[in-house]
């Protein structure tokens, strides 16, 4: 991911540097320093990583449009919306309700999607 990728997703996400850097693990004015840098220059993996992973959960909670080119893009390179992810989404906390949920609770999140008359 270059820098430029980086803040064109930042815009897209509607994200200040002060918001966006701690799905990073760097303070806000760090972002703002990136900004001076290469747009071609590549951002190290370990912080392009993290921000992807901070996309996919904004496209899985519906705060970012997950349709969007560039979010496209990062959820097929993934592999999609992560489980987790999606099950915070819906309202199940930590690590998607499998501590604290039922064997009832999971069936149901898995059969999201699912034709309901198959699924019976």
């Amino acid at each position: 991911m270059t820098y430029a990728r980086l803040f064109e997703l930042l815009d897209v996400a509607q994200l200040s540097p002060e918001r966006a850097a701690p799905a990073l693990g760097v303070a806000g004015m760090t972002l703002r320093r990136w900004r001076a840098l290469p747009p071609d220059a590549s951002v190290p993996e370990l912080y392009a990583r993290a921000f992807e992973g901070a996309v996919a959960e904004m496209a899985a909670s519906g705060e970012i449009a997950a349709d969007h080119p560039l979010v496209a893009d990062i959820l097929v390179r993934r592999g999609g919306v992560s489980f987790q992810a999606a099950a915070r989404a819906l309202g199940f906390e930590g690590d998607g309700g499998a501590a604290r949920g039922s064997e009832r609770d999971l069936e149901g999140l898995a059969r999201i999607g699912s034709d309901p008359v198959k699924a019976r």
